[in-house]
């Protein structure tokens, strides 16, 4: 073999390499983080939960606060990807009252394979209850400014007539980053 043979043929073999690492790279990312089209598919499913959420009617005496929160990802601990929606609302009604408003309102599930059984049973194959919370009295979760820095109002507007609207789907093993 000629100098010149052994050198195209070195060339091919690092050119080569180089496209076999490349191809590899590209499958580990894809394996373990999804591709962007996974990505934009739980943005939609967060959207979508966020209507349904959204068109739940308020309660009499009652008036939203601020904007709707929503969220997806990695929210509490484990290797699963959450959906949380919230809204702050203020009422003349008791807590009590407003778990007796809430008590028997679901919303479908985001998964695609679960509708199917939330149509058979309108409890769902896992239903999203939703939850009434002052976590700002109860110190569990969120502070004031925590709260209304997520549903753009001014923390001196939640007063003990304020309540935290919440539901959320989990368990939701995704390949997207926002779950690692």
């Amino acid at each position: 073999m000629t100098k010149n043979k052994i050198i195209k043929l070195l060339l091919k073999i690092i050119i080569g390499s180089v496209i076999l690492i490349i191809i590899l790279l590209i499958l580990f990312f894809v394996y373990f983080f999804g591709t962007p089209f996974d990505w934009k598919k739980h943005d939609q499913n967060l959207l979508k939960f966020a209507e349904e959420f959204d068109l739940i009617p308020l309660p009499p005496n009652s008036k939203q606060l601020g904007s709707l929160y929503k969220e997806f990802g990695l929210l509490s601990n484990g290797n699963h990807c959450d959906y949380y929606i919230s809204k702050l609302i203020e009422t003349d009604l008791s807590e009590t009252e407003l778990q007796v408003y809430y008590k028997n309102i679901t919303i479908p599930p985001v998964d695609a394979n679960e509708l199917l059984e939330y149509s058979r049973n309108p409890r769902g194959a896992t239903p999203n209850i939703i939850f009434i919370t002052q976590p700002w009295i109860e110190a569990i979760r969120f502070t004031k400014e925590e709260v209304s820095k997520d549903h753009n109002i001014n923390p001196d507007a939640i007063t003990d007539k304020t309540f935290l609207i919440s539901t959320d789907d989990r368990n939701y093993i995704a390949n997207d980053l926002r779950c690692n």
